[in-house]
């Protein structure tokens, strides 16, 4: 079957990746064909020579110079008839188009708790829905103040239940609701934009103030930009950022039902879940934050950062580069494509802030930065800069006696 690629243009040059998107579909298709939505049909000539490509579809229209996500995602799957594959680049354009009560164990976790209190800006009636393989999950639930009714659907098979079936069961209990609300999470972004397919409404992502009851601010371009966006959606399907809002408390005592659902079937099965396992706080949810980045030279050295970390009862964080490199695993990482934190104190070393990587952690009460560059972006908007020799100061915080 053949794949179809979605072609991102910088100017009239085809970016970076686009192409690194071309080089997997031609590990899963021999035929490839490569799809552009412009105003400009010139733009057509860089695609044209792109190696590995049998044909350009290109879509033409002055109201493409700058297509909206809800435009070009219905053109995109038009043009879908036939193709096997949908493949792009991953890139803020690609997730923004190609795009509950989650708990950790028994316990309701921190991004569940902020679409708690987002919730309640919007509607004075408030349900949780809990998808789960062991009813005994209702009773934390239930206790969360502000909450009406705790929706619960109980199988063996939501163990580990995948988007297909997780996405469909969703979309059917939101018969007679208004808003959708979700923490943002990894879990929720692979959920909700299957649930908004379903219902055919356009969900909103990382919402961090709510203006009206249709009416939202989602930051844009690794958070550089503000956007406050208005939707005309009869549903509105949203994820809320955990460090926007203040987390729902405890406190109530919420009637728990059950409800009857088939669960669907699915193309896909669960083999095996393979997590980190750390009794150092939770990252997202850490008051205190030691993070390292390129600048320690290697794995051996990043024991450095997890050691101090220890010491001040901190969670471990990293940049993309560390990660790239192989000193931690991306559990840790820190960022746009990472996870978001806002913790009380955020200790930076060796990390010269790429934006991606502020976008990440600029809500930090208190940041310190270990640096030797005072120019360095996360030295600008550090509240102190140490500017030394990084192994000189972990060593000096490592053996200090508190």
């Amino acid at each position: 079957m053949s794949a179809l690629i979605l072609i991102e243009l910088n100017g009239s040059e085809v970016n970076a990746s686009s192409r690194a998107a071309i080089t997997a579909a031609s590990q899963l298709s021999d035929s490839i064909d490569a799809l552009v939505l412009t105003n400009d049909s010139s733009n057509s000539e860089s695609v044209s020579k792109l190696a590995g490509i049998n044909s350009v579809k290109m879509i033409v229209d002055d109201a493409l110079e700058h297509a909206n996500v809800e435009v070009a995602s219905k053109l995109i799957a038009e043009a879908m008839s036939g193709y096997k594959y949908l493949v792009s680049g991953s890139s803020t354009y690609s997730k923004n188009i190609l795009p509950r009560v989650g708990a950790n164990g028994s316990e309701v976790n921190a991004s569940s708790r902020a679409a708690i209190t987002a919730a309640s800006q919007l509607s004075d009636s408030i349900d949780a829905l809990v998808l789960t393989n062991d009813s005994s999950n209702s009773e934390s639930v239930s206790k969360l103040a502000g909450i009406n009714s705790v929706k619960m659907i109980v199988d063996d098979a939501l163990e580990h239940a995948n988007v297909e079936v997780a996405s469909k069961l969703i979309a059917e209990a939101m018969s007679g609701y208004k808003y959708l609300v979700s923490g943002s999470s990894t879990y929720s972004k692979n959920i909700l934009p299957r649930v908004g397919a379903l219902l055919d409404v356009q969900p909103i992502s990382d919402v961090c103030e709510i203006k009206s009851n249709n009416t939202f601010v989602r930051p844009l371009y690794a958070g550089n930009i503000m956007a406050t966006v208005e939707s005309s959606d009869e549903i509105i399907i949203m994820t809320v950022r955990a460090t926007a809002f203040e987390h729902s408390g405890d406190g109530g005592s919420a009637k728990v039902e059950a409800l009857s659902s088939t669960i669907p079937e699915s193309n896909s099965t669960f083999i095996s879940l393979q997590e980190s396992q750390s009794e150092r706080p939770e990252l997202t949810t850490a008051a205190r934050i030691v993070s390292g980045g390129r600048g320690l030279g290697s794995k051996e050295n990043f024991a450095l950062i997890e050691q101090l970390a220890d010491k001040l009862d901190a969670a471990v964080g990293a940049s993309r580069a560390a990660v790239d490199a192989g000193f931690i695993s991306n559990d840790y990482q820190v960022g746009q494509t990472g996870k978001v934190v806002a913790p009380q104190l955020y200790l930076a070393v060796g990390i010269s802030g790429a934006i991606q990587h502020l976008a990440g952690m600029k809500d930090s009460q208190v940041i310190v930065v270990i640096n030797n560059d005072p120019d360095a972006p996360m030295s600008r908007m550090a509240d102190l800069v140490w500017q030394t020799d990084l192994f000189v100061a972990l060593k000096e915080l490592n053996e200090y006696q508190i």
